[in-house]
């Protein structure tokens, strides 16, 4: 059988680390949670995700210098990451995927469900 792909939250709100990991496990996915930046980045290398649903605001390093750092990294540029906020104005939006997102997703806008939904399609499964 094959091994459930690996998804890392990085969110500093735990409760919403928890229904979104508590979703993805339900769907088949192997969740793993980071609380801010740093921590999100050295549990990249360490546990090699398939995908990665990034807050933007965070205390320390905010989820656009964490993308930053993954699109500058040669090993992992390829990783896909969807950004998860609350965030709605166009503005950081463009700015969002102009980072090299491969999706932004409004948090308030979407029910686990569809999150794990959009998981599913960036990683092209049914």
């Amino acid at each position: 059988m094959n091994e459930p792909k690996k998804i890392l939250i990085i969110d500093d709100d735990f409760l919403v680390s928890d229904i979104y990991s508590m979703e993805l496990q339900k769907a088949g996915f192997a969740a793993i949670t980071a609380n801010n930046g740093e921590s999100g980045l050295s549990k990249i290398q360490l546990e090699k995700p398939n995908l990665i649903l990034l807050d933007i605001v965070m205390p320390g390093l905010d989820g656009l210098q964490v993308l930053e750092k993954i699109r500058s990294n040669p090993e992992l540029n390829n990783l896909k990451v969807i950004l998860l906020s609350n965030l709605k104005d166009e503005s950081t939006i463009k700015n969002g995927l102009a980072h090299g997102a491969n999706g932004y997703l409004i948090k308030t806008a979407l029910t686990p469900q569809q999150i794990v939904s959009e998981v599913r399609k960036e990683l092209q499964e049914t």
